[in-house]
């Protein structure tokens, strides 16, 4: 079964911080038309799979010594994702050695089966460290360019719950969970981020789950923005929801007979700081709205005023592209293959750092407005990106 391929929970782990928090939210999705999964998602889930391919392929190899297939795919970044991917799960999880360790790749746990509490682990390990601790390890790998916190996340305390009720099961426990992003996308901080927590604190979090899934099947309708409204699936139709962007970005939304853009010389400096610091929200949202409109009129209930066309095609080569390439040397084209040089992280992995030098070069860094508590230090002027 492909990653697209898979059901979904209705109480899910990598929804979970939305259900937690918002219980109204389960239903309001559920009456939402079919969602259309974007560019980016499409190509999340294409980068799951090569990722998985790649580390059952080398985990083995650790195995038995069958040679190691690293998993290829034609978009290079991908590519060179899967693989930092399985280096970050053999070095920062499992500290390269298998001995001694239990672990599970793309693995459906299950919280509570009755009321749909399931989710799948991209990674798992289980050890006894040092200390004679038995550690739970969870890795998920993210390929967004949004910052994901590994602190007090819903989604890892799940998975942790889930595995601990299976080693349960089994007669055994944990000690120590150990939770891990890998996200070698996003900035500012780390790719590789880790947090841990002790088997009793997990007890909380299990009553917090259990007291919103009980919550959400007798019918609450509560609804509570917040940070976990990124993802959800009906933020397009959330009252709730678009009452806090007009609320906090100062943006009328729930009037548009009133709304109108004043002029950016002319908004206090207090109202400009909260449209900036709204903007990535604010933009979410539009996209949510078109998204939620081609939506419905794909499902025959079009939004009066709209409706859906085709946009603009391109030509593709056909999949088969060998047979192509035979049929244009035949035509006259002695050499229809354009070869182009290696990535510079491959060719570090080939040759090491210092075959490199004077080969490559910096571009000059764009200039990105962020809020004040960004870490990077703040440009005095334009003289230092002429540097």
């Amino acid at each position: 079964m492909t990653h697209n391929t898979r059901k979904h929970a209705r109480l899910g782990g990598s929804t979970s911080s939305r259900w937690l928090n918002c219980y109204g939210s389960v239903a309001l999705c559920e009456q939402m038309p079919p969602q259309i999964a974007g560019d980016a998602a499409q190509w999340g889930t294409a980068v799951h799979e090569i990722s998985e391919r790649g580390l059952r392929s080398f985990l083995d190899y650790k195995l038995t010594g069958i040679p190691y297939s690293p998993a290829i795919s034609a978009d290079d970044e991908a590519t060179e994702l899967a693989e930092s991917y399985v280096q970050c799960v053999w070095a920062d999880v499992l500290h390269q050695s298998l001995t001694g360790k239990a672990y599970g790749i793309e693995e459906e746990v299950v919280l509570d089966e009755k009321l749909g509490m399931y989710g799948i682990v991209d990674f798992w390990c289980v050890h006894i460290d040092d200390r004679g601790k038995r550690v739970l390890t969870i890795l998920d790998l993210k390929t967004g360019y949004h910052y994901v916190d590994v602190e007090k996340n819903e989604q890892f305390l799940f998975y942790g719950l889930a595995l601990r009720q299976e080693l349960q099961n089994g007669g055994k426990n944990f000690d120590i969970l150990r939770t891990c992003i890998f996200q070698p996308r996003a900035t500012p901080g780390p790719a590789f981020r880790e947090a841990s927590y002790t088997s009793k604190q997990l007890e909380t979090w299990k009553s917090k789950f259990l007291k919103a899934a009980k919550e959400i099947y007798t019918g609450s309708t509560k609804f509570v923005a917040g940070d976990h409204c990124q993802w959800c699936a009906g933020k397009s139709v959330c009252p709730t929801y678009a009452k806090s962007i007009s609320d906090n970005s100062s943006l009328a939304l729930l009037e548009p007979d009133t709304f109108q853009f004043p002029k950016v010389d002319m908004i206090p400096d207090e109202v400009l700081a909260k449209l900036l610091t709204y903007k990535p929200k604010l933009e979410d949202f539009l996209d949510e709205l078109t998204k939620y409109a081609i939506n419905r009129a794909q499902n025959g209930t079009p939004i009066p005023g709209f409706k859906v066309v085709s946009g603009a095609t391109r030509r593709t080569w056909i999949e088969s592209t060998e047979s192509v390439a035979e049929k244009l040397i035949d035509a006259g084209m002695p050499n229809p293959w354009v070869s182009k040089l290696v990535t510079i992280t491959a060719a570090e992995k080939a040759v090491g750092k210092d075959a490199l030098a004077g080969c490559t070069t910096t571009t000059k860094p764009s200039v990105v407005l962020v809020p004040d508590s960004d870490p990077r230090p703040a440009l005095s002027g334009a003289k230092e990106l002429l540097k």
